[in-house]
């Protein structure tokens, strides 16, 4: 194989290469979370409790309350498995 022949296939494999390498350190840089969701209700009466402070455990300073529906939502929450604590005055 000739210097002239072998140029456009060296050029290809550079190629593919660079696009190989750019691919897996994206896929390296890319932060994987999620999302946690859930409903708070009296367990007797099936009734939304608003206002319930929910707190994931083990996360600094992560917390919400429930809205007027008795839902509340987290997220970008790394991937992970997560005890929730919930407080609400009265209960």
């Amino acid at each position: 194989m000739t210097k002239k022949e072998a140029y456009p296939l060296l050029t290809s494999l550079l190629l593919m290469i660079c696009l190989l390498t750019n691919s897996i350190l994206y896929a390296q840089n890319k932060q994987i979370d999620q999302t946690i969701s859930g409903f708070v209700y009296n367990s007797t009466t099936g009734q939304a409790l608003q206002n319930a402070t929910i707190e994931i455990m083990g996360l600094h300073l992560r917390q919400t309350k429930t809205n007027v529906d008795g839902r509340f939502v987290f997220e970008h929450i790394p991937i992970g498995r997560y005890e929730l604590k919930t407080s609400l005055i009265g209960y």
